[in-house]
């Protein structure tokens, strides 16, 4: 069976058929879209369904391709429009689209999904209904001018209400079991007489998990809020500072939504629906930052003797389930068929990770529960944010437990500063982690990667059932870690520990995070540079001063060893080390496009910070900020790695014809359809606050840095006697077609520091706007 080709009628015919049971068409509802500069949209609408429908219509207009392929995937059928073979994007992460399509469609279940709408609000429905008929409406308006990536092919279908949901499931679990989607469609029961393999070395273990970015996720973020004691006005100041991809589905898009008398919220989100993610109103700013929180446990599974789809629980055998999926493949130009079964458990899927240890044998096997699975309670969280007037209205709405895996920080009019990591997480405490530890392996494996691993063989060790939970199984708000203060807070993706300082939070389940541990070099600059900022402007800051503070571009670790490193570089072996040495001289500490030799400094830098006994004067739990620090020059080894590393560095610089001394504009930049646009920011592990990264070819190439990571929607935001005061950058820009008017435009103020005032008054968006007001009639 070939793919037809895509007939424009039959598009048009699923158009009509499609439809969203519940959707009111009655006559006089309009949504109204207004553009003001680089694209931004402002919708008004009578009612949230009304709201939905013009959002997902404005959103289309700038991504209509990304939503259609995106739709793909979260039917599984990728396999049968690009091929088996072909890689997709799932949780983050690369994969061949059969395993794509194979556990979407084992673990998306419409019939939960629907019921767990249900539960949701009016509002929340209405949104669904909505955003399902604007996406299609875009579609019948503009079905014969669709862009050239998507334009009369067979892929691009009307939206479902099922579609949507699916679309909020898959963003759910990207931190959980959706990052292990290969795990779990790769786990088949051992053949009969198999040789168990012996367990990894807990190393190897570590490694083999970090390639699934459970310990280390890909995205991440900073928030800073600041109360009364440290603000200019005595009001609340934020500074929002995502670091999210530039390509594929986790795209920010910013808008504005307005119900007169109901909703008034301004900011940006991921994913489809009528929610800003990360923004404010007029009394209120939030955002957020990836937390360390698990959203997972791995049960460990004693199976029956001579039986292994058989376990045991209390002693008591009980049969796995069997789900067997089929879908279809385009192989050589024709359709075929195919089938897969993936296992279930009381607990979840089945997975294996044989690199990790986590194999199914003749006696055990390990199974996943994930806490985000089916929430949909997240539509009502960030609808209470949106509406939040305060601090405490914010703490009613995170009590929801809806916010799927990131830490929120906020500040409002009244001057109050919040930091809470209010995120989904399984409610298992330490002594239950201790107590439920199926091994001695499993407990290692918790303490080296953060991977919880509890007895299931035991129904005890099931996830505990607090009656002041929202959602049985999660962890309440009030056993989670929350902090309000008048001065500060921050977060930089480590754990709660060190929000402010002054105030350490402690006591809080080891699922959620750590207390006591070394923090990542971004962290340590925040808890630098913001107590330099506030001593330099005499304890009272405006948002003009974290712009500013952002974008100065610090290098943390620089600092830290640099001064060293050049004492020490007479000793370094003549060549390319002394080359790398001369150059990193002139080199300002900064990863500015201006600074010479901040590429040599990343590269040396991608493989020193990996050298053992690194550090002259260890981490101390008493002084986190300081420590560690000190390269340990006495120690042979750590200087023959050093002048290693700089030799590398130097050499891979020089391979690509590179300069050492070129400036960082030169080796950072995109040439974008408005010009080329040199780029500033600076690497994780260098610890600069502005994070920029290349992940696909993870460091220096040819033409040097090829940028898809990192600082994407940022924000700032202070409040006046009539508002907010919010300054925005969405880097990318707001549309993901190649070419287009809005592909990459705000990448040119970024590469020169600027952040557009946004327009948030109806008289400012009336000032501002460009190009006619588009008002849609529901249909």
């Amino acid at each position: 069976m070939r793919i037809p080709s895509a007939p424009l009628a039959l598009l048009g015919s699923a158009l009509l058929l499609a439809g969203c049971a519940g959707f009111d068409r009655s006559p006089g509802r309009t949504a109204q879209i207004q553009r003001t500069a680089h694209g931004v949209a402002h919708i008004v609408a009578p009612d949230y369904e009304a709201l939905a429908y013009g959002v997902a219509y404005a959103h289309a207009q700038d991504n209509v391709c990304q939503t259609a392929n995106h739709l793909v995937t979260v039917r599984g059928e990728r396999s049968r429009f690009f091929g088996p073979a072909a890689r997709g994007e799932l949780a983050r992460r690369m994969l061949p689209n059969e395993q794509i399509d194979v556990f979407i469609r084992a673990h998306m279940d419409d019939a939960r999904l629907q019921q767990a709408l249900r539960a949701a609000s009016p509002a929340a429905q209405a949104m669904a209904r909505g955003y399902v008929a604007g996406y299609n409406r875009y579609l019948r308006d503009h079905a014969t001018q669709l862009p050239k990536a998507c334009a009369e092919q067979p892929w691009v279908r009307p939206m479902t209400l099922s579609d949507y949901l699916r679309l909020t499931e898959q963003t759910m679990v990207q931190a959980g079991v959706g990052a292990l989607a290969d795990a779990v469609v790769t786990a088949r029961p051992p053949v009969s007489g198999s040789a168990q393999a012996p367990l990894p070395p807990l190393d190897d273990a570590v490694a083999a998990l970090d390639e699934h970015e459970l310990r280390e996720p890909a995205i991440g973020s900073n928030g800073w809020a600041f109360g009364k004691d440290s603000t200019r006005n005595g009001r609340g100041a934020l500074l929002g500072n995502p670091h999210f991809p530039w390509r594929g589905v986790n795209r920010f898009w910013q808008m504005h939504l307005t119900i007169p008398g109901e909703l008034d919220v301004m900011g940006a989100a991921t994913g489809h629906g009528a929610l800003v993610n990360i923004g404010f109103n007029k009394d209120f700013a939030w955002t957020h930052t990836v937390s360390t929180g698990r959203r997972f446990t791995l049960h460990e599974l004693s199976l029956v003797p001579g039986r292994p789809t058989h376990y045991l629980v209390d002693g008591q055998p009980e049969a796995m389930q069997a789900r067997t999926v089929r879908y279809e493949a385009l192989v050589d130009g024709r359709i075929e068929s195919r089938e897969h079964t993936v296992w279930t458990t009381r607990h979840g899927p089945v997975l294996v990770i044989p690199k990790a240890g986590l194999a199914w044998t003749g006696e055990t096997a390990y199974a996943i529960r994930d806490a985000n699975t089916a929430n949909q309670r997240s539509a009502d969280a960030w609808l209470g944010l949106g509406k939040a007037r305060t601090v405490q209205d914010a703490r009613a709405a995170l009590a929801r437990l809806g916010i799927p895996w990131v830490n929120t920080i906020a500040a409002d009019r009244e001057g109050n500063a919040l930091y809470a990591d209010a995120s989904v997480v399984p409610d298992v405490d330490a002594a239950q982690l201790q107590r439920c530890a199926a091994s001695p392996r499993a407990a290692a494996l918790f303490a080296a990667a953060g991977l919880p691993v509890l007895d299931g063989s035991r129904s005890e060790c099931a996830w505990r059932q607090d009656p002041a939970s929202p959602v049985p199984g999660l962890t309440p708000l009030e056993r989670l870690p929350l902090l309000v203060r008048k001065d500060w807070v921050q977060n930089s993706n480590d754990s709660y520990w060190l929000s402010n300082p002054a105030a350490p939070i402690t006591g809080i389940s080891p699922m959620v995070g750590s207390a006591g541990t070394l923090q990542r070099p971004r962290t340590r600059a925040a808890l630098v540079e913001i107590p330099a900022m506030l001593a330099a402007a005499g304890g009272r800051i405006d948002a003009a001063a974290l712009r500013e503070q952002l974008f100065r571009n610090r290098n943390h670790t620089g600092h830290l060893v640099m001064d060293e490193l050049l004492a020490a570089c007479p000793q370094a072996p003549a060549g390319h080390a002394q080359q790398a040495c001369a150059a990193l001289r002139e080199w300002d500490r900064h990863s500015n496009v201006e600074s010479k030799g901040a590429h040599l400094f990343r590269e040396f830098w991608r493989t020193a910070h990996k050298l053992p006994r690194l550090w002259r004067v260890p981490f101390d739990p008493a002084d986190p900020v300081n420590t560690p620090r000190g390269l340990h020059l006495a120690d042979a080894s750590v200087r023959a790695g050093l002048w290693e590393a700089l030799d590398k560095a130097a050499a891979a610089s020089k391979a690509h014809g590179i300069p050492l001394d070129a400036p960082l504009g030169a080796v950072q930049a995109d040439n974008t359809p408005h010009g080329r646009a040199a780029i500033h920011g600076g690497d994780e592990f260098e610890g600069v606050l502005n994070k920029i990264e290349t992940k696909a070819t993870n460091g220096l190439g040819a033409g040097g840095y090829d940028i898809d990571y990192g600082t994407s929607y940022v924000q700032s935001v202070e409040f006046d006697d009539r508002g907010p005061v919010a300054h925005a950058l969405l880097v990318y820009g707001q549309s993901s077609q190649p070419g287009a008017t809005h592909d990459r435009d705000q990448l040119m103020l970024y590469a020169v520091k600027q952040w557009p005032r946004l327009p948030f008054h109806p008289d400012e968006v009336a000032r501002d706007r460009v190009g006619p007001v588009l008002t849609l009639q529901l249909e």
